[in-house]
């Protein structure tokens, strides 16, 4: 396996006065200056969701001015402290699931009575001595954060970045007596250098920060072509994630296959711990699965009921690879992904020992599998899910103990990688009707475009999208808002003119859509610079990601891309389609102008970006049953105040896609720390009293309810099945009776 990233250095360079000290510790970088004491802890890898990516798993300080940091799965970083109050971190191997790099600092009611504080250039203010109604005493993009102490001494931080995160918190709001500093810098694999600034001073006192020159890259390496993209190989929830580059798929945990290939015992347990995983099967099965950082797979069985034939391991692979991607089994000639649906849905069937994926850019994961397994490739078009399926089965051999996989990647330095994205964010190697062929068309659309919307003639509507007149000959309520009200036996929706009203309204109405970039730029003909003309076509906090419609928009009407201007700009066009409203996932649709007067929906606040923790293996699902969440809903619901006097709104969409379907599969596989297992295992100690009248019902041979909470449940009987129905209904119930009511 290549290295996934020569080096990255992160730079925090310190020009703090002689008094001042810098000292590596086990708990971050302790500094001392005049203004305070304070420790800024070590670097946080975050994902897209802001959560850990990466584990920090060790420490290892070889003085005050050095320390190894490394992270589960291969990430470290080496700290160094130079003389001039320098911090150096050399980061290797960052995965592609890494989208930021978080440093946080606390702030003691010692250091903060008194203080004052201020960002960029903005006027100081006092840190609360009581506590304030809004946690947050800052959230924005500054390159400066100042405490000043109350002995009037100052010391200023400097981000990487004008466009680095920052937030200041009062954390009394959790009962945590402390202020907490965080800044998040998104994380550019091209960025070799980051640079962060602590002195004393205020912010006109700073200079720059000193240089560091990055270290030199590997000699090993090609110079035809970018750095290999990160790769990854992990064990998560679903099963073997694999990442190299643009291919991603997850290898599914092993399947415990019977007579007519038929799944004999449902995994029922799942215990994951960095490079392990111990699993549990219906009947007493179990299968502990070791990933070594070499991509060596180990699969060890105990206890394999007698009816097991085949284990099954598989993969969805996703159909972008069709794009110039093939496979190859045992080293013969390469198979290409079809672009058309094929004649036959199965692209390979037959036994193998070795099978590689291979995309368009040179990138390849060998898989070496265990002797007598049964490759199958197949085009799912058959079936209408636009998807490829890789299928191993390898027969189950009770004289076996265990069975052995090898993963590798490898990265063909030699492929030469041509554009796939044209200027505009369309296919390059493709044409179609429609498509743009140059700025120029584009530009020219922006002077004939009123016509053609003129052209559409929609129903007539009264202010608020509704049919006119209707509510005087059905006799509705006009309120002022949107409501439903019940004549004879049906149920209307009325608008605040007292109108029927058909919803008629379309979700993301919103000029984004952002794709990342960082890690393949050579697949685009195009990319601009971060700053300049197209800046706000970049993501906020996240320059890894880019948007070409919104640099459309600048090219055809030669302006910045704002809420403001893209509703006054979109609002007359849907309109004129005969559109009355916005659907869910439109953020800033209350900016509209009052002449727009154009209604909306908006969305609870109850998803896992608003702090929600979702049960895994049930999407946008949380447990009703843990006091966290139920805060944290009661805390959210707040928000929905402020908009209760617009008459706009239309209501409030719940969630998106959740698949409540899953609830009885996955929660009896949880354990203890999930509220909702937990509450399962009550309902059946009060249903059954005994644990001898619920092994009976369950055929199970558990020794106490207690027993139960920690480890996965087996449903294989009808009476099982009969309570977790049961359960999943009364999970929805508390579930939903808990929005309502505090809705």
């Amino acid at each position: 396996m290549r290295l996934l990233l020569t080096g990255l250095v992160m730079l925090l360079s310190a020009a703090i006065s002689m008094a001042a000290t810098l000292k590596a510790t086990d708990a971050g970088v302790a500094i001392e200056s005049p203004a305070g004491k304070f420790t800024l802890e070590y670097p946080v890898l975050l994902d897209s969701s802001q959560k850990a990516a990466q584990k920090l798993v060790g420490k290892a300080i070889e003085q005050d001015n050095k320390v190894k940091l490394t992270y589960d799965g291969g990430a470290s970083i080496d700290l160094q402290i130079l003389p001039d109050g320098t911090l150096a971190f050399t980061v290797s191997n960052i995965p592609s699931s890494v989208k930021n790099l978080r440093t946080q600092m606390v702030i003691t009611p010692g250091n903060a009575n008194g203080a004052y504080f201020s960002f960029g250039k903005s006027e100081a203010k006092p840190f609360p001595s009581e506590k304030p109604d809004k946690p947050h005493l800052f959230q924005g993009q500054s390159r400066h954060f100042t405490i000043r102490g109350k002995s009037g001494a100052s010391v200023t931080f400097t981000t990487p970045y004008d466009y680095s995160y920052n937030q200041l918190t009062d954390n009394r709001e959790w009962n945590w007596n402390v202020f907490m500093w965080q800044v998040h810098t998104p994380y550019n694999p091209d960025a070799r250098v980051y640079t962060m600034k602590v002195a004393d001073g205020t912010v006109d006192e700073q200079t720059p920060p000193t240089s560091v020159k990055p270290p030199a890259a590997s000699s090993s390496g090609s110079a035809a072509r970018p750095a290999p993209k990160p790769t990854r190989l992990a064990l998560v929830n679903d099963g073997i994630r694999v990442e190299a580059g643009l291919l991603r798929f997850t290898m599914g945990y092993p399947e415990l296959h019977g007579e007519g290939n038929k799944v004999a015992h449902k995994l029922i347990e799942k215990r994951i711990s960095g490079g392990s995983a111990a699993l549990k099967y219906a009947d007493g099965g179990a299968i502990d699965v070791e990933l070594k950082p070499n991509g060596q797979l180990t699969f060890k069985y105990s206890s394999i009921p007698s009816d097991v034939k085949n284990v099954i391991l598989s993969s969805l692979i996703d159909f972008s690879i069709s794009n110039g991607g093939t496979f190859s089994v045992d080293g013969q000639s390469a198979i290409a992904f079809p672009t058309e649906k094929p004649a036959k849905p199965h692209l390979f069937q037959g036994h193998a020992r070795k099978i590689a994926l291979k995309t368009y850019d040179g990138r390849t994961v060998e898989m070496a599998l265990p002797e007598f397994t049964y490759v199958q490739m197949t085009d799912n078009r058959e079936w209408g899910w636009k998807i490829f399926n890789m299928k191993f089965m390898t027969p189950f051999n009770r004289d076996w103990s265990q069975l052995r996989m090898q993963i590798s990647m490898s990265d063909d330095a030699s492929v030469k990688v041509e554009p796939q994205v044209d200027l505009m964010g369309q296919p390059a190697k493709f044409d179609y009707p429609g498509k743009m062929k140059s700025v120029d068309e584009l530009k020219a659309d922006a002077a004939t475009e009123g016509e053609y919307y003129a052209s559409f003639k929609p129903i007539e509507t009264d202010a608020y999208g509704g049919l006119p007149g209707s509510g005087e000959k059905l006799g509705l309520t006009k309120t002022g808002f949107f409501h439903v009200e019940k004549k004879g036996d049906k149920w209307y929706l009325v608008n605040p003119e007292g109108n029927l009203f058909f919803h008629l309204g379309i979700g993301c109405f919103m000029p984004t859509m952002y794709t990342y970039v960082a890690g393949r730029e050579e697949i685009y003909e195009w990319l601009p610079p971060r700053d300049g003309e197209f800046a706000s076509a970049y993501r906020p906090n996240e320059p890894q990601s880019f948007d070409f419609h919104q640099a459309n928009l600048i090219r055809k009407y030669g302006k910045p891309v704002t809420p403001e201007w893209f509703l006054e700009l979109m609002i007359p066009r849907v309109k004129a389609f005969g559109f009355n409203s916005g659907g869910p996932f439109t953020s800033f649709m209350e900016r509209q102008s009052p002449e727009a007067n154009f209604p909306y929906v908006l969305t609870l606040p109850i998803s896992q970006w608003r702090g929600f923790k979702m049960i895994p293996g049930v999407r946008e699902t949380w447990d009703p049953y843990d006091p966290k969440m139920r805060e944290t809903l009661v805390k959210n619901f707040k928000d929905i105040e402020k908009r209760a006097n617009d008459p706009r709104v239309i209501g409030y969409f719940l969630v998106n896609e959740p698949l409540y379907e899953d609830l009885p599969r996955v929660v009896p596989t949880l354990d203890g720390k999930w509220h909702c297992k937990r509450e399962l295992v009550n309902m059946l100690q009060k249903k059954y009293g005994t644990i001898a009248a619920l092994n009976e019902a369950w055929n199970l041979s558990a020794a106490s309810f207690d027993e139960l909470i920690d480890r996965g449940l087996p449903v294989t009987t009808r009476q099982a099945s009969a309570d977790v129905r049961e359960f999943t209904l009364q999970f929805l119930e508390t579930y939903f009776e808990l929005v309502t009511t505090e809705f």
